[in-house]
């Protein structure tokens, strides 16, 4: 009985001392000029992470965060004493309400504090504009044209042949687990855990002057076939004076 509280005060004065030694480590720490250089970098440009937003049945995703790790920045300084930008350590944080943590929620549009759209073509009639222009463009893929597109990010639109077409996707390394959301296809997209996605806005050759006056930074836009070159320079034109970037999908609701 002892000897079990001998080692009992052993144990408790060895926490006591790790704890006082801890507190002390911190201290010192604190009180060094590197430490004092990194936490003034760490306060004006940390970013802190951005919850998603869920209304009822839908999310608009949220934004990762970087925070600077004091103490892997401190350590990779330490050798030369000096405090250097290029060598702050930051790790990113994801947050508390995130997307990957809400997959039964339908994305109504992305984070607009990304400044980013994105277009989805109906099928592969419009691809060449795009990949002749270098532009980011998602489309809609069935097992009819699936084998044929060599550019773009590709969305598993066939609700026949689902299977196939997921296959064809994971073999080609090209499946981002997106799927737009329409009552044919969106059982299957459950089933799967995919990211179900709808459409705010579509676009052809009669509604420019309506989706210019209502353009906004996180707008998912659906590119009808019947759109013609000329209304999709206009609509690129646009977009791109407006500081807006078009790009894939997956980005656009990237966290």
């Amino acid at each position: 009985m002892k000897k079990l509280i001998n080692y009992g005060v052993f144990a408790l004065f060895a926490l006591i001392s790790f704890y006082v030694t801890e507190k002390t480590a911190v201290l010192f720490r604190n009180q060094d000029p590197l430490m004092t250089s990194i936490k003034a970098y760490k306060e004006s440009n940390d970013i802190e992470p951005v919850d998603a937003t869920i209304i009822d049945d839908y999310i608009i995703p949220g934004l990762a965060g970087e925070v600077t790790n004091e103490v892997k920045s401190l350590i990779k300084m330490r050798e030369n004493n000096l405090f250097n930008e290029l060598l702050i350590v930051t790790e990113e944080v994801m947050p508390d309400i995130s997307l990957a943590d809400n997959l039964d929620k339908i994305i109504i549009r992305g984070n607009s504090k990304k400044k980013m759209i994105s277009l989805v073509l109906e099928s592969d009639k419009l691809l060449k504009y795009f990949a002749d222009n270098n532009i980011e463009v998602s489309l809609l893929v069935d097992n009819n044209n699936i084998d044929s597109i060599n550019y773009g990010e590709l969305i598993n639109n066939d609700y026949v042949n689902y299977k196939e077409v997921e296959k064809k996707l994971n073999n080609l390394n090209k499946n981002n687990n997106l799927c737009i959301v329409n009552k044919n296809i969106e059982e299957y997209c459950r089933k799967n855990d995919k990211y179900l996605v709808e459409i705010n806005k579509t676009f052809d050759n009669t509604n420019f002057i309506e989706i210019k006056n209502n353009l906004e930074s996180g707008d998912i836009i659906l590119v009808s076939d019947s759109t013609s070159y000329e209304y999709l320079d206009l609509l690129i034109n646009y977009i791109n004076s407006k500081n807006l970037k078009v790009v894939f999908l997956s980005k656009l609701i990237m966290e």
